[in-house]
């Protein structure tokens, strides 16, 4: 009996126990909001809080934590594992809002936060919410990445910090416009739609600036409801907003330099573009760059080979194209464009030169306001002019984009059209080596075309007054569209109404000869030269009413070798120009650790082979090391490859093109970073 009863002792004595241990409650889900640049906030006094709670956590949190949300949006987990940090859900926001406010390419993250804490208060798991699916953001991602590398083939590898903000500035001011809808803020929307508001512009500049090792954050101000960058050159930090330097209506190629590279009080103080109340971790004490020699353009700076240009575009006896030298700040005029202005009618025009500047292939691209003309980086004196049938209308600058000279067309200022084309510039068919002889293609309804062109003698001013160009008033938020600069001569003349838009005619250089295709219309004829010989080209310096032109023959064959770089591009070098930027974009090659797929572009036509030292491209249900594309094939110059296996790091892949003069090579690791 004494035995039971010490058996029901124990039982409840157990029981007991059990019933006075505390039962840990069941995990909670717990949600907020935070502020995204990329989905419109500015975050300017929130993201000061949310940065100051960020750095108390971070002395007692292991860094590795900010780590494990990073890789988990890359990698678009769908729950991120927090349980080993002791991150309280306050924490986690914080952490979130600086981590995808200063990293751009989490385009896809939305600003909702959920997650699950234990009894606790800890942060468990954390559970993103994306915008798109998977396979969307893997083709947003592929869009995105082919768009900085156009941007990144540009910079040059010896360049200076300096140089390649400035770059950066400008392609990104003169290729992209201002979204006047206000319903696109991403990097994503500017780099491949082609147009955001402010937070675009700064989060790609931000991103583009990571890709080079430059230090660079975003300001942002809730009062002015705007935000802009900060970036870091030579140890000093200064002021770069691309908004304001972007002008509205957009122009082809029309770049103002008035807040890059300024200090605090400049940017605070400058006529029609002041800041204030900004929020920054820096101070932009340094002046040097605040009356640098890019106040005096409105065009973009352009590297042609070794030699930068730049346009001085004010009216009056300086103006013209410069060469300048980064290094020493020292510039040297090449081409006078003192005569040149934009008249409004006979009395009266504007105090500024709308003058594009391109580089492409050797030559440097610029327009008057009747005409595009180029020179050879070798030879600036020897000007050729390319007349355009465009009646009354004016161009008001060019630009280089998708391989094509676009210029903005217009009466006046008011009545400029969206960029029709002037000059296309296609993809070599078979070889570089020019020919002397141009080919007409005549359409259905032959047209004898005019091989001497009648310049127009540029109208000197005697006696006109000189006037003032309103300045465009840039609001806080954002620059709205203005209205073009106000003239006012002696006597108010009437501007006439812009006559309907003519088609621009497309001239054609293309760089094969002998491989010309008959063009979709049938109205007119159109000329489709060789490059280098140009037909309507007058090659005289200064000239202002043009002789008839007889296009100069170009002698002997270029001989062509290659070179391969470390980051997989090739160098096709010509003996007589060696230029080599036109050359890398010949072949380019697309293809991430992790992912089963390689996009290659190259010339169309051309037979292509592309070679991987492993056995895992797909090919008529075979697995092959090799995959060979014959010219008739290749259509459109862009291949796509499906692999059997993920790319790995060190993989080495081999594009091979084949031409007239021999066949050209580039070489490929697959890098570490996805």
């Amino acid at each position: 009996m004494k035995k039971y009863v010490s058996l029901f002792l124990i039982l409840a004595l157990v029981f007991t126990s059990v019933q006075m241990t505390p039962v840990k409650a069941a995990a909670a889900n717990v949600s907020g909001k935070i502020s995204l640049i990329q989905e419109g906030a500015f975050v300017g006094t929130q993201w000061e809080d949310a940065r100051e709670t960020q750095r108390l956590w971070s002395a007692q949190a292991p860094a590795t934590a900010k780590e494990t949300i990073y890789q988990g949006l890359i990698s678009m987990d769908e729950t991120i594992d927090l349980s080993s940090y002791s991150m309280t859900f306050d924490e986690l926001m914080s952490m979130i809002e600086e981590l995808v406010n200063e990293t751009p390419e989490l385009f896809y993250l939305g600003s909702s936060v959920q997650a699950y804490e234990d009894d606790d208060g800890y942060i468990t798991r954390y559970l993103p919410k994306y915008l798109y699916s998977a396979n969307e953001v893997e083709t947003m991602q592929d869009e995105l990445d082919e768009a900085v590398a156009e941007l990144m083939s540009g910079v040059g590898e010896s360049w200076s910090d300096l140089e390649k903000a400035l770059y950066v500035h400008d392609y990104l001011v003169s290729q992209f416009a201002y979204d006047t809808t206000f319903t696109k803020y991403n990097m994503y929307n500017l780099l491949v739609e082609g147009s955001a508001v402010c937070q675009g512009y700064t989060l790609a500049y931000i991103h583009i600036m990571n890709l080079l090792d430059i230090p660079c954050v975003a300001v942002p101000s809730d009062t002015m409801q705007h935000i802009w960058n900060q970036v870091q050159i030579n140890g000093n930090w200064y002021h770069v907003d691309m908004t304001y330097d972007d002008p509205i209506p957009d122009i082809a190629g029309s770049v103002r330099h008035d807040n890059f590279l300024v200090s605090d009080t400049t940017i605070s103080t400058r006529a029609n573009c002041e800041h204030y109340d900004w929020v920054s971790d820096y101070i932009c004490s340094d002046t040097t760059y605040d009356n640098y020699v890019w106040l005096k353009s409105h065009a973009p700076f352009v590297c042609g080979g070794s030699q930068w240009y730049y346009i001085d575009t004010a009216t009056g006896t300086n103006a013209g194209i410069y060469q300048w030298d980064p290094e020493t700040g020292t510039s040297q005029r090449v081409v006078d464009l003192s005569r040149e202005k934009w008249y409004v009618d006979s009395d009266s025009y504007y105090t500024k030169l709308y003058a594009g500047l391109v580089y492409y292939d050797g030559n440097i691209y610029y327009n008057t306001a009747n005409e595009i003309c180029y020179f050879s980086v070798d030879n600036p004196e020897e000007i050729c002019m390319v007349e355009l049938p465009i009646g009354s209308e004016n161009v008001w600058g060019i630009q280089l984009k998708d391989g094509k000279l676009t210029c903005s067309v217009g009466t006046n200022y008011n009545a400029i059209t969206s960029n029709p084309t002037a000059i296309a510039f296609e993809e070599p068919e078979e070889t570089l080596v020019p020919t002397a002889t141009p080919t007409i293609v005549p359409t259905s309804v032959p047209i004898t075309p005019t091989v001497s062109p009648v310049g127009t003698e540029v109208p000197v001013a005697s006696s006109e007054p000189e006037v003032t160009e309103v300045p465009i008033v840039t609001p806080t938020s954002a620059p709205e569209a203005s209205e073009a600069p106000v003239i006012t001569p002696t006597s108010a003349p009437e501007v006439s109404e812009a006559p309907e838009a003519t088609e621009v005619p497309v001239i054609t250089p293309t760089f094969a000869p002998g491989v010309n295709e008959v063009p979709e219309t049938s109205e007119a004829p159109v000329i489709i030269p060789t490059f280098a010989p140009i037909l309507n080209v007058t090659p005289a310096p200064e000239v202002s009413m043009a002789p008839s032109i007889t296009p100069t023959p170009t002698s002997g064959v270029q001989q062509e070798t290659t070179v391969t770089q470390e980051d997989g591009t090739a160098d096709n070098i010509s003996a007589d120009t060696k230029n080599t930027d036109a050359m890398k974009k010949l072949i380019r090659i697309t293809a991430k650790k992790g992912k089963r797929k390689i996009t290659v572009r190259v010339p169309k036509k051309l037979k292509t082979v592309i070679h991987i030292n492993k056995k895992i491209i797909r090919n008529k249900k075979k697995i092959r090391k090799k995959y060979k594309l014959s010219a008739k094939k290749n259509k459109t110059g862009k291949i796509k490859i499906r692999l059997s296996k993920k790319l790995r790091k060190g993989m080495k892949i081999r594009v091979t093109i084949y031409t007239k003069q021999g066949k050209i090579t580039v070489k490929k690791n697959v890098k570490g970073k996805k």
